[in-house]
């Protein structure tokens, strides 16, 4: 919610994807405080995707059920159960207000979430996510970015997407990269 809020003071999101809806809790809570026209929730709900990571051996059709009965009252949810960067390919560049990751939390996934979805965000939009602590999170955002603009008490973690952002990943490095390579 704070995240939320906090975008709102901002911004006006019509469009947003989160990444990693499970039982769509928070996908409800960003449809009711953003109040977007259109809310892309993105999940493969296949079991074992992160074998570090409880959830992932969910029982699906049940988190499934779920996710549909919480999302219900939300039009402007749509449903995509797909892995997040084979979802990536069917949206536009610079057509997102706000994407949120919060699906597969190695190091590997959340690096290719960032640059695959980078791209679909405008300038002056918001990429963020969850769970910033994990050390796979922490690593991903320190590299490609430095640091995180906010952090809030539920982990989760905003940027503000600048045209530095969008003309490093244009010559093809993440912001951070280039010292690691250097």
């Amino acid at each position: 919610i704070a995240c939320a809020n906090y975008i709102k003071k901002d911004i006006v999101v019509k469009k947003m994807i989160e990444i990693g809806s499970f039982q769509g809790e928070s996908t409800s809570l960003f449809a009711m405080y953003l109040t977007p026209d259109e809310l892309y929730a993105i999940d493969p709900h296949a079991n074992g995707y992160d074998s570090n990571d409880s959830l992932s051996f969910s029982n699906f059709d049940d988190v499934i059920h779920n996710f549909k009965v919480r999302t219900a009252p939300f039009p402007c949810v749509k449903y995509i159960r797909n892995f997040s960067v084979d979802a990536a390919k069917q949206f536009e560049d610079d057509s997102f207000d706000f994407v949120y990751i919060d699906g597969d939390h190695t190091y590997e996934g959340v690096l290719k979430d960032v640059k695959a979805y980078l791209p679909k965000i405008r300038v002056g939009g918001y990429i963020g996510g969850h769970d910033l602590g994990r050390k796979e999170i922490t690593d991903v955002m320190i590299e490609c970015f430095d640091d995180v603009d906010v952090h809030f008490e539920d982990s989760s973690w905003l940027i503000k997407i600048t045209p530095e952002h969008k003309r490093s990943f244009a010559e093809n490095d993440l912001p951070g990269e280039r010292k690691r390579k250097s």
